[in-house]
């Protein structure tokens, strides 16, 4: 017999109810903790009925288009209140960004955190790469002829930051990355983290990489490089969305970071730093899956929404870095004027089945990302859901095996991409 929290958790998360039972059960046996699907089936009630409260919702008495329409108002209204707090800066604006990142910079609470500095590939190293492999899109855009040329008249962090929108996914993984095959760790050094506004001559080339990426900010995990692509896009809740993702990408280098230097006691550690870098995972099948947990690094259903790893219990390492970057910005608010944005915290893994006025029921996340790309697309009628459903599966082996050990767990089983049961009994 199926209970009525598997039923709904399974229904949230689109998997078999029957499967999600002897998950279930493997896990209570192996940690011997008991009704623990139970326990978020109650917390995530709780939790909708305390965030009603908060927007003033009646929780007795409330439609679909009420509670969407309330988490989106809510994201709005701390998205103005952002915007007021930093001048109304000019999204578009290089010296706006610039101004954006001196006071990111500045947050006391930030510089406690140890996020700001880590082991990245060398600026000699990576311009020697750049020399056997010139990127021959920026400098036929640029107008160089030479890859000296370039080096020498194009600022360098620029020029790295564009290899991800100009050069495009096969040149980078077939034959940037091949040169970090390599590699070893004499070619790194620890400094800080930079966060960089593109210069306006980048904006255009970035366009088709902005439309595909849903947003105009990305990172190079390896070079320690977050870099925002100023863009002339203005619609409610794109700042809060670009505010949040670069704290997401400064707690995302940070564990990379922690890979990296496990990676530099082995052996074949050019080949794992490869692998880590495309976002390489494995793909199992339902046979030989029962009695393992998978590890994955990216957001499946962006590109598929039906890839069968979404359906199968695992743990996605994104959810830890937006998941400490909103508690983050949950803490900072005391260092901004009138913005509270303490409602979001822990919410990410929040939501439920709701009834439509035609009466048929709809799923809504209270994840806070969620709410700013239902906002942001809003025009469009595009709901976005998959950072709850994600952040779901994390809270499952989060309340089985705890949160710290749950980060330590996957760093462990990270070359594998799977956690066996087996090595959980030990």
């Amino acid at each position: 017999m199926i209970s009525k929290e598997i039923e709904k958790i399974a229904k949230i998360l689109r998997t078999d109810s029957f499967y999600l039972k002897e998950l279930f059960e493997k896990l209570e046996k192996i940690t011997k903790k008991r009704n623990v699907a139970l326990k978020i089936y109650e917390e995530n009630k709780i939790k909708i009925f305390q965030a009603l409260k908060k927007l003033n919702l009646d929780p007795k008495s409330f439609s679909f288009d009420e509670i969407l329409g309330g988490l989106i108002s809510k994201a709005e209204s701390d998205d103005y209140l952002l915007r007021k707090s930093f001048g109304f800066p000019k999204f578009s604006s290089v010296l706006s960004w610039r101004k954006i990142i001196r006071k990111i910079k500045s947050f006391k609470i930030l510089k406690s955190l140890n996020i700001l500095e880590g082991y990245f590939l060398k600026e000699k190293v990576m311009k020697q790469i750049l020399k056997k492999v010139p990127p021959r899109n920026i400098m036929k855009t640029l107008g160089y002829r030479s890859i000296d040329s370039l080096l020498r008249k194009e600022n360098f962090l620029e020029i790295l930051s564009g290899l991800r929108f100009t050069e495009g996914r096969e040149w980078m993984n077939n034959v940037f990355l091949k040169e970090y095959q390599k590699i070893n760790k004499s070619d790194f050094e620890k400094r800080e983290v930079e966060i960089v506004a593109l210069s306006k001559k980048w904006q255009e080339l970035a366009k088709e990489f902005i439309e595909k990426k849903y947003h105009n900010i990305s990172h190079l995990k390896e070079a320690g490089i977050i870099y925002i692509i100023p863009d002339s896009q203005d619609v409610s809740g794109k700042f809060l969305r670009d505010f949040s993702l670069i704290f997401h990408y400064l707690f995302e280098i940070s564990f990379y970071n922690k890979l990296f230097q496990k990676f530099f006691k082995k052996r074949n550690f050019a080949k794992q730093f490869v692998k880590t870098l495309k976002g390489e995972d494995p793909k199992i099948s339902l046979k030989n899956y029962s009695d393992k947990i998978l590890v994955i690094q990216r957001y499946y259903a962006k590109e598929d929404p039906y890839d069968r790893r979404l359906f199968l219990g695992h743990i996605n390492s994104e959810v830890f870095h937006w998941k400490k970057a909103i508690n983050f910005l949950a803490e900072i608010c005391a260092e901004i004027d009138d913005l509270d944005l303490e409602f979001w915290r822990d919410l990410g893994w929040v939501g439920d089945f709701f009834k439509r006025d035609e009466g048929l029921e709809s799923l809504i996340s209270f994840d806070l990302i969620d709410s700013l790309m239902s906002l942001t697309k809003e025009k469009e009628g595009i709901k976005y859901l998959y950072h709850h459903q994600e952040a779901l599966w994390n809270k499952i082996f989060e309340e089985f095996f705890g949160e710290e050990n749950l980060e330590n767990l996957v760093i462990k089983n990270w070359e594998r991409k799977v956690i066996p049961f087996s090595s959980l009994l030990s």
